[in-house]
């Protein structure tokens, strides 16, 4: 076994054979409200200037800030995550942000959102900051304990004759986006992603049909979920898994992770913790949540999991998709590409 292939084995454990079955896997995706929101922030026309006397000193820092707009015509509440900055730059930096509005936000709703500023006379660009990013409520568990299912299993049906099984694809994905829009009538559905067995799709899309959301309220706005459907009759056993890692690790099994661009202190991000991270890559963004209490500080790392592709191919990525791992995150940093 050469190097590349022992790897593989590493990162991957086998699975039982699901025999003619399909395992189903369930998502409650985040209200889109929030990236609407977002979408109209106005910054205001002065921009984020180095000051003379830090320049002239060289003195340089990083900051990181919770934003709470509670009102469409004022700027947001601000308050430090975590900071290594003079208090000359930190004026700075909340000088910018009075500028701040987000004039879309409706009256009586609140919007948490996440921002970091870094001051470094070694950068090409002195001053950098990433995007304000909106921090969007969970309320996965409520809405999941609401979902009601047909009491009867998915039996899909398959070819009963030799011929036609032989030509027929006996495992793959099938992907939906449910959307929820009255308590008692059934959800629009898309296909986001299929590579399933052709007499596979009427069945789940038949059954999915049957599901209710009876807690969502006239008014409401419409809840999206996502599931996933995997089926394997193959008969071969060679299904695989996903194996829980440590980051670094994880890390080394990332598809062109040499050409990442990031910079993340794990210090100030109230390490060690763990994260649950979800394959969906390149289907869809992965899924990423933490473990234990949530922790704004790792609102930008976590982001950025949620893009990384696993260096696999295609094939053993159609086993994979929508499986969960653990990675352990330690303390430390991570720097990528300079």
């Amino acid at each position: 076994m050469n190097g590349k292939n022992w790897r593989l084995a590493a990162w991957f454990a086998g699975l039982g054979l699901l025999a003619a079955s399909a395992a189903q896997a369930q998502t409650v995706l985040p209200d889109e409200q929030v990236n609407e929101w977002m979408a109209c922030l106005s910054k205001g026309e002065h921009a984020l200037v180095y000051p003379e006397r830090h320049l002239e000193a060289k003195s340089g820092g990083f900051v990181r800030v919770k934003l709470s707009f509670e009102r469409a015509d004022r700027a947001p509440e601000v308050e430090v995550l975590s900071r290594a900055i003079p208090e000359g730059l930190l004026d700075a930096v909340r000088s910018y942000l009075r500028q701040y509005r987000l004039p879309c936000l409706p009256a009586g709703k609140t919007l948490t959102a996440v921002q970091e500023f870094s001051f470094s006379m070694l950068s090409p660009k002195e001053i950098t900051w990433t995007n304000p990013r909106g921090v969007r409520e969970d309320n996965g568990e409520k809405i999941r304990s609401c979902l009601r299912t047909p009491p009867d299993k998915l039996r899909p049906t398959w070819g009963s004759g030799l011929a036609s099984r032989m030509r027929q694809k006996d495992h793959g994905n099938l992907l939906l986006n449910l959307r929820f829009e009255t308590p008692d009538g059934p959800p629009q559905v898309k296909v986001v992603y299929d590579s399933a067995p052709t007499e596979f799709r009427q069945p789940v899309l038949d059954y999915v049909a049957k599901y209710r959301m009876p807690c969502l309220v006239d008014g409401d706005r419409p809840i999206s979920m996502e599931q996933q459907f995997h089926i394997n009759s193959s008969g071969s056993g060679k299904s695989m898994s996903l194996k829980d890692l440590d980051l670094i690790k994880f890390l080394g099994a990332v598809k062109d992770i040499d050409q990442q661009q990031v910079n993340f202190d794990l210090n100030t991000m109230a390490c060690p913790f763990q994260v649950v991270w979800r394959a969906g890559m390149p289907i869809e963004k992965n899924r990423v949540g933490e473990v234990g209490p949530s922790n704004l500080n790792r609102t930008e790392f976590l982001a950025w999991l949620t893009g990384l592709s696993l260096n696999v191919p295609a094939e053993a990525m159609e086993q994979l998709l929508g499986q969960s791992m653990l990675i352990s995150v330690p303390c430390g940093e991570v720097k990528l590409g300079g």
